[in-house]
Formats: C-alpha cells, sequence, structure tokens
C-alpha cells in the first residue's frame, strides 16, 4: 500500500477530503519523527511504540590498521510492535498517546482535535488491517511498515516435561526513510 492508497482509505472511511487526509498524515509523521528527534516515545493505541534508541558511545579497532578509535553515540529510529510494558510506561516519562498526538496536531496545524483523533484511530486501523493481511506500506515521510507471521508451536518444559502450545502471531516491523534516521541520528552527531 502506498501513502496516495492510504490517503485514499482515510478519505473514504472518515469523508474528510483528500488534501486535508495528506496533510493530516504528514503531520502525523511529522510529529513522530519530533518526538523521537526529542526523545519522547510515541505509541500509537493498537500499533506499536516508536522511539530513538541511543546507542552509547563505544571503543572499536580500525580492522586494516589496528588504530584504536572511539565511535560516537548515535540515536536510531525506532519501533516495537505491541504495547509498552508496565516497565516501560513507567520508564517513559515523556510517552505520547493517540490523544497528546490529536492535542499536537490540533494545537500546530490547527486542525479540530475530535477530526485529528479520527483520522489517528483510522490511520492506525488500516495500518493494522493491512500488515494483518501481510501487505506492506510505505509512507515516504516515515518508512515502511511490514509484518511478520509466526507459526503456533509446541514446547516442551524442561522442567516438567509438560508439553504447552503458542498460538500463531504477527508481529508488525518498522524501517525508517533515510530522512527520518538522518534527522533522529543529527543530534548526535559531532562536528
Amino acid at each position: 500500500m502506498t501513502k496516495e492508497e492510504l490517503i485514499a482509505e482515510i478519505t473514504a472511511t472518515t469523508k474528510v477530503p483528500a488534501h486535508k487526509a495528506e496533510a493530516m498524515v504528514g503531520a502525523i509523521a511529522a510529529e513522530i519523527v519530533d518526538a523521537m528527534v526529542l526523545e519522547y516515545f510515541v505509541y500509537l493505541d493498537g500499533l506499536g511504540i516508536f522511539w530513538a534508541k541511543l546507542e552509547n558511545e563505544r571503543s572499536a579497532q580500525n580492522p586494516r590498521t589496528g588504530e584504536e578509535m572511539v565511535l560516537p553515540a548515535k540515536k536510531w529510529p525506532t519501533f516495537t510492535s505491541g504495547e509498552p510494558s508496565d516497565h516501560a510506561r513507567k520508564a517513559a516519562i515523556k510517552l505520547l498517546t493517540n490523544e497528546d498526538l490529536s492535542e499536537n496536531l490540533a494545537r500546530k496545524y490547527a486542525f479540530e482535535q475530535s477530526l485529528a483523533m479520527t483520522v489517528i484511530k483510522t490511520f492506525v486501523d488500516i495500518l493494522k488491517r493491512t500488515l494483518d493481511s501481510g501487505e506492506r506500506i510505505v509512507v515516504a515521510e516515515l518508512g515502511t511498515f511490514d509484518s511478520m507471521k509466526f507459526p503456533a508451536r509446541s514446547l516442551k518444559d524442561p522442567d516438567t516435561g509438560e508439553t504447552h502450545s503458542t498460538e500463531s502471531k504477527r508481529i508488525y516491523t518498522f524501517s525508517s526513510a533515510k530522512n527520518v534516521k538522518e534527522r533522529v541520528m543529527g543530534i548526535y552527531s559531532k562536528g
């Protein structure tokens, strides 16, 4: 699914004009990226969490010369499928939810908050439905969403010898666009 198809589906579902739906999808993507730059966690209810993963400064060795070098700290745009754990909720004081995102859209872009919330929920529902069908989604300002399906399995408990079965599950994956990586990582570039 492309961004244009996503916008067309949002327009059909919410009856929002196409130009306004396109502006809102762009604004949602911009808000998610801005939040990652500012080290916020963005939780889209039912889809997952966007966040910037910090890789600390570390020492390494040049494979050609053997020279010791220091690699600078980096921040990577990251997505985790599912809901935040209780620990993550406590640790993530900077957690943006659908409601916070709709407030930001209303304040920054002059959208009605109720309309922004409707579009956000529709955006997430369409992403989930499309990903559950196995289709890939590309939103140029944000990145590529995909899904992986894991079949049901039988597991044996080594202590008791009991056999347990797991249900099949589908997880959502995300690969950020080049401009998103550069923007999120830019805060830690030295020089």
